[in-house]
């Protein structure tokens, strides 16, 4: 618990040493003049494409997870997702949600039927939404590592590109793979929960419609944030070069990808040809639609509290 707390309050701490060098290299009086014209109507259809891109995201959870064996209806995996959306603005690294939806996705068991031991087990749950997230990386890296190529200057853009690249095409070989390398401890079973799930023929095709809608939502909800503020992305920056941003995020030593979003936003539209108060002031805007997108999802424990307490009334 100790050691968690302390995790966590070292991101906050990194989110801020980050946002500060932001501030300071990015010019950040001229990014806030921006944030100050800020267009409500513009977020608003942020927020309504980040509405769609939880229901994508939950039918492609719905998905993974009924192909692995620990089925749940459409309704719980749309609204743990929203659960999960709120939870990763606060932890580091954008993970701490998906464990929470494991979590309570172990001690679901749908309507009628009684729990498997499989739906016990928390590593069958936890591989479910390993792969479901896994999924996104089918749209993301190539078109990362084309902006690596494009946008980063020189040997590290093309040492980028490269890894990307490479890391997306060892992960199509996932079921050339598998027979290989099925002996490996543990990797012999998440390399066939990624064939099973990800890449059996029955459901290849759904999984990369749905990654390519999420992904493509994903950018439009960037799109939105950065007009809201007077920043016109152009297509090509925002399919290459939006999705640089998006995989910084990842890295754990920001909450929420706060700080590390708006350096890298920063740093792409000055090797872009544009103002690094652009960037700052479009990540930032992005920022704040994703937390107010994900508000929603605290309601998802509001409710499972509320209902709690009522059971444990009296007569109730």
């Amino acid at each position: 618990m100790i050691a968690t707390s302390l995790r966590i309050l070292l991101a906050w701490g990194g989110t801020l040493v980050l946002l500060v060098l932001a501030w300071t290299l990015a010019d950040g009086p001229s990014a806030l003049a921006r944030l100050k014209t800020l267009d409500a109507g513009w977020i608003a259809v942020g927020l309504a494409v980040s509405v769609v891109q939880v229901a994508l995201s939950a039918a492609r959870w719905q998905l993974t997870a009924g192909r692995l064996g620990v089925p749940l209806p459409f309704g719980r995996a749309f609204r743990e997702y929203w659960l999960s959306g709120f939870v990763n603005q606060a932890l580091p690294g954008g993970v701490g949600g998906d464990l929470l939806r494991a979590w309570r996705h172990r001690h679901f068991a749908p309507l009628g039927l009684q729990t498997s031991l499989e739906q016990r087990d928390l590593l069958a749950v936890l591989r479910a939404v390993a792969v479901e997230r896994a999924a996104g990386y089918l749209a993301l890296l190539p078109c990362a590592a084309l902006g690596a190529w494009l946008w980063l200057p020189g040997l590290s853009g093309a040492l980028t590109a490269a890894g990307l690249a490479l890391a997306f095409t060892v992960f199509c070989l996932v079921p050339w793979l598998r027979p290989r390398l099925a002996r490996v401890a543990g990797l012999g079973v998440l390399l066939h929960d990624l064939a099973q799930g990800l890449f059996a023929r029955a459901v290849l095709l759904q999984q990369i419609i749905l990654s390519a809608l999420i992904f493509a939502s994903y950018l439009l909800v960037f799109a939105c944030a950065a007009l809201a503020v007077g920043v016109t992305v152009p297509p090509i920056l925002l399919i290459t070069g939006v999705p640089l941003v998006l995989l910084a995020m990842a890295i754990p030593i920001s909450a929420g990808g706060w700080g590390l979003r708006e350096v890298s936003a920063a740093g792409l539209w000055v090797m872009a040809g544009g103002t690094a108060d652009a960037g700052l002031a479009a990540s930032v805007a992005y920022g704040l639609t994703v937390l107010l997108s994900t508000l929603p999802g605290a309601m998802v424990l509001f409710r499972g509290a509320h209902l709690k307490i009522r059971r444990a009334e009296p007569g109730a």
